[in-house]
């Protein structure tokens, strides 16, 4: 039966917006070109197709996370970002080659963030599919796969976006003497009631951020303490001290407080140690949230995107976000 009219256009459309954005933005060469437009006839009226070509000829605001692998810096896709908050990535085969064609290949450029400012651009070097190479990566029997493309990323940056950056609120600067005053209040009052005695505490490292989240009229500080010892998978957490401690503290009315807290012994039966991406607003409502993903001995047996999102109301920092995907999704 031949086609025409309305439901011809439609189903027309996505092959049609995928050639012309290719042509405007200068996006490819002439095998990339001929590579988008090999798209077979069935596949027109897949609403899969349909739906990710839509989505990414939209342009909207994409996060991509960074991580180090042995070739070398890889970044890759996990979600869009703004007016509906933090929206997990899912496409079909062919809509990762169309993502990855369009934000991937060389030559392209993301924003790098570090301390919730754009500081520089990641330049890509290879997207994951390149005419007559093989594929950067691969999963044993995985049919669909998330790209990721290497990059020469600025030191630092964990994540990266392509598009419009939400605005946070500014946020005053606090005086050392103030940030002195909170860690002292949290290292002798609030780290010894996780279990951490005192006269173990030089054992930990220290990671200290001070981050504009926009939420009130002082910075929130997210302190991270680490022993780096790996205990065995045979000790239990009950009774134990545990080897990290994570505080995040936000300026009250008698100073600052604790507003959200996590310790784990990190081993095999615990759960998985934090580790700080950033802080960026995601949802657009002008305060930033704040971003960790996981390290440690279980974290590569979760899954190396795996994020978690912090987001403040009613004074406290509760978990919005959580992408616990995995690089296969078929």
């Amino acid at each position: 039966m031949i086609r025409s009219g309305p439901e011809l256009r439609l189903r027309t459309r996505p092959l049609f917006t995928l050639v012309t954005m290719l042509l405007l933005t200068g996006a490819c060469s002439k095998e990339r070109l001929k590579a988008a437009l090999s798209v077979p006839a069935e596949d027109l009226t897949d609403g899969q197709w349909v739906r990710d070509s839509t989505l990414i000829a939209s342009k909207p605001t994409l996060l991509f996370r960074s991580l180090h692998t042995e070739s070398g810096e890889q970044v890759i896709p996990i979600a869009t970002i703004g007016a509906q908050g933090f929206q997990a990535l899912r496409m079909g085969n062919r809509g990762w080659h169309y993502l990855d064609l369009t934000y991937l290949h060389e030559g392209s450029s993301l924003d790098a963030i570090h301390d919730g400012r754009v500081v520089g651009a990641a330049s890509l070097i290879r997207g994951h599919w390149e005419t007559g190479k093989p594929a950067l990566d691969s999963l044993a029997g995985c049919q669909v796969m998330v790209p990721g493309g290497l990059a020469s990323v600025p030191a630092g940056a964990r994540l990266l976006i392509a598009g419009p950056r939400p605005a946070v609120q500014p946020t005053p600067a606090l005086s050392s003497g103030e940030l002195q005053e909170a860690l002292d209040r949290a290292t002798n009052l609030i780290v010894p009631s996780t279990g951490v005695p005192l006269s173990l505490m030089s054992r930990y490292t220290r990671e200290i951020h001070l981050v504009g989240t926009g939420t009130g009229d002082k910075p929130t500080i997210v302190l991270m303490l680490d022993d780096p010892e790996v205990v065995a998978d045979s000790v239990l957490s009950q009774g134990e001290r545990p080897r990290q401690v994570v505080l995040v503290l936000n300026n009250a009315r008698f100073g600052y407080k604790v507003t959200f807290q996590y310790t784990t012994l990190g081993n095999l039966k615990a759960p998985p140690r934090y580790q700080w991406l950033d802080f960026i607003d995601t949802d657009n409502d002008g305060k930033a949230e704040l971003l960790f993903g996981l390290r440690g001995v279980s974290a590569p047996k979760i899954a190396p995107l795996y994020t978690l999102g912090l987001h403040y109301k009613n004074d406290v920092w509760t978990e919005s976000i959580r992408y616990d995907r995995t690089r296969c999704q078929g």
